[in-house]
């Protein structure tokens, strides 16, 4: 077993002007800028005595504040110190000559990968002259000079990174808080940080081995890159048997690997004071106090005060104009959950489309935040309001005087609306009788005489809910999915699709309110494919959006419900329409079950306000984590649930409520390509390594892979025949990402053994207490509202903080 140590330099520009040190002489007491790259050493063997040394007040005050950001520890003066490394002869227009000064130590700051939580420690910060670095170009390495002299923070982290993922993180979030500090602006955003990182793997518990330098990585995607790369070539080393040399590498891109630059040797001391010594005085670095509220505090604030999902909250903190614009349009009046969905969505489109920051638009906080009110009072549709913010981006207008001079008000309030539909009721007796009788095909029509009526600006969901209330009816839907439940026994005594009316003496339940029987899909539920999902989303949709569910309720079969019932539950768990599953191991003919299971789900459906619930031997269970036990006890559980859970208010539940009438074709072939690009894998003793790697090879098309584990998250990781290693390393190459649950009745968390902590360092995502049919079904769920793989990612990772 080998364990990973991994630290990072991190270089801070901190200024584009050269100059870093003052000099204090007895030359009439003038202080000077050194600059010149002879100039300190000429100073210092001179007849003029330099009397002290100073760093610039302006470098360092920002150095200052971010090492209190960090929490870190100025010190009260040091001395000047030189690299003991090999410098670079500079070309003589730049001028430096490599000091340094130790100014802080300690701090920290906190990052989470994949639900394990580290603190990176920070050793020391350093002030320094930059002296150029290396770069590439045309295949070719080469120095380049550009803010040689200029001032730099240099950071030394503790070895405690274990992945390159986690490399990245650290370095995203240390960018955030030097941008909140505004210790880069303008044209230093872009050159802000370069990064050197030290990668050593040894023999577990040794912390001995030789240590290999990645030299100058200026993107933050190279540094996770690079490390893993250099994680893999390390150990294909070792096992091997060969030995690892200390030396200096540089990443590839274009060959996605790292080459040899020279070799290190052994360093021990990397900085000298210069002789004689000069001591630079800092306690001049300014006031203790920050007057900024950092990223991390703000992120807690605004998710904790305005019920902000994990990833909103850190999409909207992730730049301080942004989370100001939000608390700014919030403060105006606007609600904070589509606030925040409108700053993710339609503004960030208008901005990128435009290449303006959030600071340059026309759209100011108050004129966002009554675009999200009038949205929000059902004034104006989704529509309307894309086309406002689209409008006022070009004009600068007031939202509510292009919707009152274009007249895009809806009429959505109930005294507005009454007139046109007691005319539409009075006009179309026969409608409303077939309404009143439970035939809902006459609403459209009605909903049409009062559009018509209006002029096209009435609300076609509040219409349908006011004729819904005006003439009392209360719909349940019964959805039919097939499964033994509305299955027929052929001749020869096995089970076959049968017909959904059958079930239609079960709805008489003794209670008086409509049932409408809509068949979806005629199957048995091991037949379930993608395009049946979509069919049965497409129609609760259209239930819902009708106005006339009052509740819904879905007949299904054992074998799959629930991959079906998780489904369902990501995607409705925010619904105003309660959803109930139901389902039964014997044919209604066979026994009482499946009318009582059918009752059981019908009287939910009328009762309760939302939800998603399976109804199952007179019990109410959760949709999540739902096992079943057998057909012999025929009987569902959930697993690892203190409480059943019956809504979700998380992302993908609240995105896809925005959806409208969504195009069943359409989400058929969104499913159908995610099937095609994700296997689920069942651990067991002997699955042999190559034919898992053969599944995930670059040309097979398999991007996600739901990896069931034994307990808390653990698998064999030796280096055998049998191990999980080439699977996860081929993954890592392959950009194939891992969600690992348990085959036991645990959360996975990797936390408990060492082979699990192996498995997390490979990349695999551990999803706590989900079953492999709800992460099943998050994935694609997820699917349908992802428009990037990076942001399926964050919801399959986020979705388990919500439940």
């Amino acid at each position: 077993m080998y364990k990973p140590l991994i630290y990072l330099e991190v270089r801070v520009l901190l200024s584009a002007l050269p100059g870093v040190f003052i000099a204090d002489s007895d030359s009439g007491g003038a202080k000077d800028i050194l600059t010149a790259k002879a100039e300190f050493q000429k100073r210092n063997n001179s007849s003029k005595e330099v009397h002290s040394v100073e760093i610039q007040s302006s470098v360092l005050h920002k150095a200052a504040a971010l090492v209190r950001a960090m929490g870190g520890s100025m010190e009260d003066s040091s001395q000047i110190e030189k690299l003991t490394a090999h410098l670079p002869e500079p070309p003589d227009d730049r001028n430096f000559k490599g000091f340094s000064v130790k100014v802080a130590s300690n701090g920290s700051m906190d990052i989470s990968f994949h639900q394990k939580a580290k603190k990176i420690t920070i050793e020391e910060y350093r002030i320094e002259e930059s002296t150029g670095h290396l770069t590439r170009s045309g295949g070719k390495a080469h120095m380049d000079w550009t803010y040689a002299g200029c001032p730099i923070l240099r950071l030394r982290t503790s070895p405690v990174f274990e992945v390159g993922e986690e490399a990245e993180l650290f370095l995203e979030e240390l960018y955030t808080l030097m941008a909140y500090l505004k210790l880069i602006t303008g044209d230093l955003a872009e050159n802000s940080m370069r990064c050197n990182a030290y990668v050593a793997l040894t023999n577990y518990p040794e912390k001995n081995g030789a240590i290999v330098k990645l030299r100058n990585l200026n993107s933050f995607n190279f540094v996770r890159k690079a490390i893993n790369s250099e994680l893999t070539r390390q150990e294909d080393i070792l096992e091997t048997g060969g030995t690892v040399e200390s030396e200096s590498r540089l990443w590839i891109e274009e060959r996605t690997s790292t080459e040899p630059w020279q070799e290190r040797g052994i360093q021990t001391v990397r900085f000298e004071p210069l002789n004689p010594a000069v001591t630079v005085d800092l306690t001049n670095a300014g006031s203790p106090a920050l007057e900024v509220e950092l990223p991390a505090a703000r992120r807690n604030r605004i998710q904790k005060n305005y019920g902000l999902s994990r990833l909103r909250a850190q999409f909207i903190c992730r730049e301080k104009d942004r989370a100001d614009y939000f608390e700014a349009a919030v403060n105006e009046g606007s609600s904070p959950l589509p606030t925040a969905r409108w700053i993710a969505g339609e503004l960030t489109r208008l901005l990128k489309e435009h290449g303006h920051s959030i600071k340059q638009t026309r759209i100011t906080p108050s004129r966002f935040a009554g675009i999200i009110s009038m949205l929000e009072q059902g004034k104006i549709s989704s529509g309307i309001a894309k086309d406002l913010l689209q409008r006022i981006y070009s004009t600068g207008e007031t939202p509510e005087d292009v919707v009152k001079n274009e007249k895009w008000t809806l009429l959505s309030t109930e005294q507005e609306l009454m007139p046109s539909i007691e005319r539409a009721l009075e006009q179309n007796p026969k409608s409303a009788q077939s309404l009143k009788n439970g035939d809902m095909a006459p609403l459209d029509h009605l909903t049409g005489f009062v559009m018509k009526e209006t002029g096209g600006r009435a609300d076609p969901t509040v219409v349908k809910s006011l004729i819904k209330h005006r003439i009392h009816i209360s719909v349940v839907y019964v959805l039919t999915m097939g499964g033994t439940i509305t299955a027929q026994k052929l001749p020869d005594g096995t089970l076959a699709a049968g017909n959904p009316e059958s079930i239609r003496p079960l709805t008489d339940c003794g209670e008086h309110f409509p049932v409408k029987i809509i068949p979806v899909c005629g199957m048995l539920s091991e037949e379930t494919e993608p395009r049946d999902w979509a069919s049965l989303i497409a129609e609760i949709k259209e239930r819902m959006e009708s106005g006339t569910a009052n509740g819904i309720v879905v007949t299904h079969g054992t074998d799959t419900l629930p991959y079906t019932a998780a489904l369902l539950f990501w995607l409705f768990g925010s619904a105003d329409v309660p959803i109930v599953l139901t389902a039964s191991t014997n044919l209604p003919e066979d026994g009482e079950q499946a009318k009582q299971n059918l009752s059981l789900a019908l009287k939910t459906a009328r009762e309760q306000k939302k939800g998603v619930f399976v109804a199952y031997n007179g019990e109410l269970l959760s949709p999540l984590n739902l096992k079943f036990i057998g057909k012999k006890d025929g009987e569902f559980r959930n697993w690892n649930m203190k409480r059943p859970v019956f809504t979700y208010e998380g992302g993908i539940s609240g995105h896809f409520q925005g959806v409208t009438s969504p195009d069943r074709s359409v989400m058929a072939q969104i499913l159908n390509e995610a099937a095609s690009s994700m296997i689920s894998l069942r651990l067991y003793p002997g699955l042999a390594g190559k034919h898992m790697e053969r599944l995930i090879a670059r040309d097979s098309g398999i991007s996600t892979v739901i990896l069931e584990l034994y307990a808390s998250g653990t698998g064999n990781m030796r280096n055998s025949d049998y191990s999980l290693k080439p699977l996860l390393l081929q993954g890592r190459k392959s950009n194939v990402r891992f969600y690992c649950t348990s085959q036991q009745e645990c959360s996975v968390d990797f936390s408990e053994y060492s082979t699990s902590a192996n498995v997390w360092r490979e990349g695999a995502v551990p999803m706590g207490s989900l079953t492999t049919e709800s992460v099943t079904a998050l994935y694609f769920a997820s699917s349908l509202i992802s428009d990037t793989a990076e942001e399926l990612e964050n919801l399959m990772e986020t979705a388990i903080y919500s439940v």
